[in-house]
């Protein structure tokens, strides 16, 4: 049994404001750059497959993840993420 999940990275804040005193607001940042977005499954053991892109996932991209670790784990006792 594997967890899946994915996420984004950048340097740019998805958060506008936080929270701050009236009077002494603080400033985020905003650096436009690149950004980093990562797909990964997990075992119960611990043991974690993962794709990183500096562009979005699309659904070729996934199919192709998802067909990339299956090819690993087709064996169970050759499978390094059973």
């Amino acid at each position: 049994m594997c967890f899946e999940d994915e996420s984004h990275f950048g340097l740019t804040p998805n958060v506008p404001n936080t929270w701050q005193a009236e009077k002494n607001p603080i400033l985020l940042l905003f650096i436009e750059g690149k950004y980093l977005n990562v797909i990964g499954f997990m075992t119960r053991k611990n043991k974690f497959y993962f794709a990183a892109h500096e562009t979005t996932f699309n659904s070729d991209k996934m199919i192709s993840f998802r067909n990339s670790f299956a090819n690993q784990t087709v064996k169970k006792k050759d499978c390094d993420f059973c």
